[in-house]
């Protein structure tokens, strides 16, 4: 995930009231940030990711949801597979409610299947639990888990397949992605 969420978007979506403006600096102030240089509207306000700013104003402001939730999931930029995820997947999956933490399982489950038909098995056995865990940091994923959004998601077996093979190789070590192409009839470059 990429930092994209201005603190001016934070500030229009979650504080419309100019009074409590302040509250989101409070809410951020320990949050990863990106300085950009100079923003689209002019200022070099700081940028998050939607992965870190979930479980901070869920901390802060219980029940972040609804419309500004999802107002906050339309910023996040487009998904790129082939890129390595950032982000603590730890906290974003504590702070998910009760729906979005089955909505996460049924997806974590279509892509185990879906990696462990294209890696053959092996899968299971080569570190599979870090790469679920990170998979909450994928946006087609998180925009699905937290509202319901399944338009960027895969949807033919094939697509999860495809999807689950660049994630896995894109989010593994060297040695996960020796064991998995060593495992397999394919070289590591002809996986991707």
């Amino acid at each position: 995930m990429t930092f994209c969420i201005s603190t001016h978007d934070i500030q229009r979506i979650c504080t419309p009231n100019a009074k409590t403006a302040g509250s989101v600096w409070h809410w951020t102030k320990t949050l990863p940030r990106e300085r950009a240089r100079l923003g689209v509207d002019g200022t070099g306000a700081a940028r998050f990711r939607l992965s870190d700013l979930v479980p901070a104003l869920r901390k802060t402001r219980k029940g972040l949801s609804g419309e500004r939730l999802r107002a906050l999931v339309d910023l996040d930029a487009p998904f790129d597979v082939s890129v390595p995820v950032e982000g603590d997947a730890d906290t974003l999956l504590a702070a998910l409610s009760m729906h979005e933490s089955e909505r996460y399982q049924r997806t974590a489950y279509r892509f185990s299947k879906a990696a462990a038909e294209r890696f053959f098995d092996r899968f299971v056995h080569v570190g599979c639990e870090d790469i679920l865990r990170k998979l909450i940091l994928a946006g087609p994923v998180l925009r699905f888990v937290l509202t319901r959004d399944r338009s960027q998601l895969p949807v033919t077996d094939g697509e999860w397949t495809a999807f689950a093979a660049e994630f896995v190789l894109a989010n593994s070590d060297g040695a996960t992605i020796k064991k998995l192409s060593s495992n397999t009839k394919e070289s590591a470059h002809e996986i991707a």
